[in-house]
Protein backbone atom coordinates (compact mmCIF):
# COMPACT_ATOMS: atom_id res chain seq x y z
CA UNK A 1 0.00 0.00 0.00
CA UNK A 2 3.03 2.09 0.75
CA UNK A 3 4.82 1.51 -2.51
CA UNK A 4 2.39 1.68 -4.66
CA UNK A 5 0.27 4.72 -3.12
CA UNK A 6 3.13 7.02 -3.09
CA UNK A 7 3.78 6.33 -6.82
CA UNK A 8 0.07 6.98 -7.63
CA UNK A 9 0.12 10.46 -5.27
CA UNK A 10 3.15 11.76 -7.10
CA UNK A 11 1.39 10.94 -10.50
CA UNK A 12 -1.54 12.82 -8.87
CA UNK A 13 0.42 16.06 -7.73
CA UNK A 14 1.78 16.08 -11.28
CA UNK A 15 -1.34 15.67 -12.68
CA UNK A 16 -3.41 18.25 -11.13
CA UNK A 17 -0.39 20.64 -11.76
CA UNK A 18 0.75 20.97 -8.04
CA UNK A 19 4.61 20.65 -8.99
CA UNK A 20 3.70 22.72 -11.76
CA UNK A 21 2.32 24.98 -10.13
CA UNK A 22 5.71 25.39 -7.62
CA UNK A 23 7.80 25.58 -10.90
CA UNK A 24 5.61 28.42 -12.24
CA UNK A 25 5.61 30.61 -8.40
CA UNK A 26 9.57 30.39 -9.25
CA UNK A 27 9.00 30.94 -12.63
CA UNK A 28 6.94 34.20 -12.82
CA UNK A 29 8.71 35.61 -10.04
CA UNK A 30 6.74 35.05 -6.43
CA UNK A 31 9.47 33.88 -4.28
CA UNK A 32 11.39 36.59 -5.55
CA UNK A 33 8.60 38.83 -5.17
CA UNK A 34 8.27 37.97 -1.79
CA UNK A 35 11.77 38.09 -1.22
CA UNK A 36 11.67 41.83 -3.15
CA UNK A 37 9.13 43.58 -0.88
CA UNK A 38 11.07 42.40 2.07
CA UNK A 39 14.40 43.87 0.76
CA UNK A 40 12.96 47.02 -0.73
CA UNK A 41 11.11 47.33 2.70
CA UNK A 42 7.38 47.04 2.07
CA UNK A 43 6.50 44.87 5.43
CA UNK A 44 8.93 47.95 6.95
CA UNK A 45 6.75 50.17 5.41
CA UNK A 46 3.52 48.77 6.66
CA UNK A 47 4.46 49.01 10.23
CA UNK A 48 6.25 51.86 9.64
CA UNK A 49 3.22 53.16 8.71
CA UNK A 50 1.38 52.37 11.92
CA UNK A 51 4.11 53.17 14.10
CA UNK A 52 4.05 56.64 13.05
CA UNK A 53 0.33 56.87 13.12
CA UNK A 54 -1.08 56.66 9.78
CA UNK A 55 -3.68 54.52 10.56
CA UNK A 56 -4.42 56.42 13.52
CA UNK A 57 -4.22 59.58 11.85
CA UNK A 58 -6.90 58.62 9.69
CA UNK A 59 -9.09 57.53 12.32
CA UNK A 60 -8.63 60.37 14.12
CA UNK A 61 -9.77 62.62 10.95
CA UNK A 62 -12.95 60.47 11.56
CA UNK A 63 -13.60 61.09 15.20
CA UNK A 64 -12.78 64.90 14.97
CA UNK A 65 -14.90 65.41 12.71
CA UNK A 66 -13.14 66.16 9.10
CA UNK A 67 -15.59 63.50 7.59
CA UNK A 68 -18.31 65.17 9.25
CA UNK A 69 -17.00 68.90 8.19
CA UNK A 70 -17.07 67.77 4.25
CA UNK A 71 -20.51 66.66 5.18
CA UNK A 72 -21.31 69.75 7.33
CA UNK A 73 -20.28 72.12 4.25
CA UNK A 74 -22.26 70.66 2.06
CA UNK A 75 -25.60 70.72 4.44
CA UNK A 76 -25.19 74.44 5.79
CA UNK A 77 -24.91 75.83 2.05
CA UNK A 78 -21.53 76.02 0.99
CA UNK A 79 -22.11 74.01 -2.39
CA UNK A 80 -25.82 76.17 -2.15
CA UNK A 81 -23.74 79.12 -1.45
CA UNK A 82 -21.82 79.00 -4.93
CA UNK A 83 -24.92 78.68 -6.76
CA UNK A 84 -26.34 81.98 -4.78
CA UNK A 85 -23.84 83.68 -6.27
CA UNK A 86 -24.33 82.99 -9.65
CA UNK A 87 -27.94 83.26 -9.24
CA UNK A 88 -28.43 86.38 -6.84
CA UNK A 89 -26.01 88.57 -9.53
CA UNK A 90 -22.74 88.07 -9.86
CA UNK A 91 -22.36 87.02 -12.94
CA UNK A 92 -24.72 89.39 -13.75
CA UNK A 93 -23.37 91.97 -12.39
CA UNK A 94 -19.86 91.90 -14.26
CA UNK A 95 -22.23 91.71 -17.23
CA UNK A 96 -24.03 94.75 -15.77
CA UNK A 97 -20.53 96.40 -15.53
CA UNK A 98 -20.21 95.97 -19.43
CA UNK A 99 -23.27 97.27 -19.92
CA UNK A 100 -23.39 100.16 -18.21
CA UNK A 101 -20.50 101.80 -19.34
CA UNK A 102 -17.47 100.37 -17.82
CA UNK A 103 -16.21 99.64 -21.34
CA UNK A 104 -17.20 102.91 -23.28
CA UNK A 105 -15.80 104.30 -19.95
CA UNK A 106 -12.79 103.40 -21.33
CA UNK A 107 -13.10 104.50 -24.57
CA UNK A 108 -14.13 107.66 -23.32
CA UNK A 109 -10.92 108.04 -21.57
CA UNK A 110 -9.45 106.96 -24.98
CA UNK A 111 -11.08 109.17 -26.57
CA UNK A 112 -10.91 112.70 -24.86
CA UNK A 113 -7.11 112.12 -24.09
CA UNK A 114 -6.80 110.71 -20.82
CA UNK A 115 -4.94 106.94 -21.37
Amino acid sequence: LALVGRIQYNIHLALVGRIQYNIHLALVGRIQYNIHLALVGRIQYNIHLALVGRIQYNIHLALVGRIQYNIHLAIVGRIQYNIHLALVGRIQYNIHLALVGRIQYNIHLALVGRI
